[in-house]
């Protein structure tokens, strides 16, 4: 997905909302998305991620590139099978 996921967002220069919920998407892939809307300098307003497999660990590297953000208003990430475990991580991003 990856392949030709991540050419295209290099060319929406005007991206503001992506929802990308319920792809089988696994952490790096998510996380591999977010980096490359980073990289390129598009901010979106929303991220919708629910329904896939971003877990505990991706969480953890998620969240990092999310601070970066300039203008991140909403992050959907229901049923994305992140546990308690994830804690330390939400406490670290909302203490920014």
């Amino acid at each position: 997905m990856l392949e030709f996921l991540i050419p295209a967002i290099k060319e929406m220069r005007n991206l503001t909302s992506l929802n990308v919920s319920r792809n089988r998407m696994s952490k790096l892939a998510l996380v591999g998305v977010y980096r490359a809307l980073i990289e390129n300098e598009i901010h979106l307003t929303k991220f919708i991620i629910s329904g896939n497999q971003l877990q505990d660990d991706g969480i953890s590297e998620l969240l990092p590139l999310v601070l970066k953000s300039q203008k991140l208003q909403l992050l959907g990430m229901t049923g994305c099978r992140i546990t308690v475990n994830s804690g330390q991580a939400f406490v670290d991003f909302l203490n920014f």
